[in-house]
């Protein structure tokens, strides 16, 4: 195996020495790899999943305030398509499909609520017979259609729940 780093004096710049490592290992992992005519970049899946201290997964127990909204929008920014389960799905639905009543949520969780509505959503359900709201049914190998929208061109996939990442 090739040496991934060489012996430096110690310096106070550990940001170089650790960008020289990282160098070294790349050449050293391309130097094993096959050379390719094709690249095959995946778009990436994210997951993400919101937790309270006390190891709480459940969305009507937690309360989402201004800044949980905050991050879940910059998070839903990354993906261009949302893969859900069927309780997150209807879940998600049922709370920000429009139209909402005038003053049924906050004004500051309008840009998630828009977001989520805009969302391409990829929805894993055995019992569902139909999906809307920008929807798609995903059945059969769950594997194999993780894969294949991976491979589909885009920012990425975004996961949430608890039940469909296990």
């Amino acid at each position: 195996m090739p040496r991934l780093w060489k012996y430096q004096q110690p310096s106070n710049c550990h940001g170089h020495a650790l960008l020289e490592w990282l160098l070294a290992l790349k050449r050293a992992n391309l130097a094993r790899l096959p050379h390719r005519r094709h690249s095959s970049v995946m778009r990436p899946l994210r997951y993400s999943i919101n937790v309270t201290l006390d190891g709480c997964c459940d969305h009507r127990a937690i309360l989402a305030d201004e800044d949980l909204h905050r991050h879940a929008v910059e998070n839903l920014d990354q993906a261009d398509a949302l893969l859900f389960g069927r309780v997150t799905y209807e879940m998600m639905e049922a709370a920000f499909r429009p139209p909402a009543r005038t003053g049924a949520r906050p004004d500051w969780m309008e840009p998630f609520a828009r977001t989520i509505d805009a969302a391409k959503k990829y929805v894993v359900s055995s019992t569902l017979d139909r999906v809307d709201w920008n929807a798609e049914l995903v059945r059969g190998d769950l594997g194999k259609a993780v894969q294949q929208l991976k491979r589909e061109s885009g920012k990425g996939l975004f996961v949430g729940g608890v039940k469909l990442p296990a």
